[in-house]
């Protein structure tokens, strides 16, 4: 998980609040993160629907 994190710190996806206390860290979206997520989710939404087609033709 930690790989995962400095990943996304590096690209600039996620930043450490300032309010995590000493025992755990919070990160929040950055906007850059925000718009990645979002056209992430987007893509899969059609894949998704991409999908439930296909489905729909092999029972046809």
């Amino acid at each position: 998980m930690y790989t995962i994190i400095k990943k996304l710190l590096k690209q600039e996806w996620i930043y450490l609040h300032d309010g995590s206390d000493s025992r755990r860290n919070t990160y929040l979206l950055t906007s850059k993160g925000k718009e990645i997520l979002e056209e992430d989710v987007k893509i899969r939404k059609m894949m998704i629907h991409l999908a439930e087609i296909g489905l729909k033709e092999e029972v046809e």
